[in-house]
C-alpha cells in the first residue's frame, strides 16, 4: 500500500507504470493486479494533492499571533544575523569573561 507522505508526482508515476503494465501484460492475473495497483496509486495521488495544497496555507489565528505576540523578538528569526567582525567578537568575549570573573564567577 502506498505511504501517505509520498508526493503526488511519485504517485502519478507509479500509477502510469502500473497502467502501462496492465495494458501490455499477457497474463490475466498480471493485468488485474496492475490495474488494481494503478487505481490505488491514483487515489493516493489525490490525497497527496490535497495534502500538498494545504502546505503553506496559514491557519486561522496565525496572523494574529504573529502581529500581537507578547514575545518582543517574534519575527526576528527570519532576519539575517548582523555580521560581526572577528576582532569585535573576540573583544566582546574577552570583556564578558573579565566581567564574569570580576563578579565572582570563577571560584
Amino acid at each position: 500500500m502506498p505511504h501517505s507522505s509520498v508526493s503526488s508526482a511519485a504517485c502519478r508515476t507509479q500509477e502510469a507504470y502500473h497502467r502501462n503494465r496492465a495494458a501490455v501484460a499477457t497474463l490475466a492475473n498480471v493485468r488485474v493486479i496492475s490495474a488494481n495497483a494503478a487505481t490505488v496509486w491514483a487515489r493516493e495521488a489525490l490525497l497527496a494533492e490535497k495534502r500538498e495544497a494545504k502546505i503553506g496555507k496559514p491557519r486561522p489565528g496565525d496572523v494574529m499571533i504573529e502581529l500581537f505576540s507578547e514575545n518582543p523578538d517574534r519575527g526576528m528569526a527570519d532576519r539575517p544575523a548582523m555580521p560581526v567582525r572577528k576582532d569585535e567578537a573576540a573583544a566582546s568575549s574577552r570583556t564578558s569573561l573579565a566581567n564574569w570573573e570580576n563578579e565572582g564567577g570563577a571560584h
